[in-house]
């Protein structure tokens, strides 16, 4: 899978809530979700060929793809409150939800994280 896939996806899972003008900012969000998934499932994903400029196809990406993207969204929407899980204004409460917390609990319970193993 490739990083504009998931970018697509992840449009189509935003839906009425995406702004084209806020292409960029998706990017940037996405690929910060991407470094947080790698790192917390402890698996490589290169999205680009050595050269820094073709797309790679990444089988992790793929791995991974639906907690990206559902954190990625979440990221996404954080900014307004459509994403609001609680929030407190004249007796009611709404908060955000936590998109970094959500994605390390869905990659472990999903279980896509990688024990490593050190031989001593």
């Amino acid at each position: 899978m490739k990083f504009t896939e998931v970018l697509q996806m992840t449009i189509a899972n935003l839906g009425a809530n995406y702004r084209s003008e806020d292409e960029n900012l998706l990017k940037n969000i996405l690929h910060g979700v991407i470094n947080s998934a790698s790192f917390i499932s402890n698996r490589d994903i290169e999205l680009y060929e050595p050269d820094g400029t073709t797309e790679r196809d990444d089988n992790n990406l793929y791995i991974l793809c639906f907690e990206i993207v559902t954190a990625a969204t979440s990221a996404y929407l954080d900014r307004g409150v459509e994403n609001v899980k609680s929030q407190n204004e004249l007796g009611q409460s709404n908060t955000f939800v936590d998109f970094q917390e959500k994605l390390r609990n869905d990659i472990i319970k999903n279980g896509k994280r990688i024990i490593a193993w050190v031989n001593n």
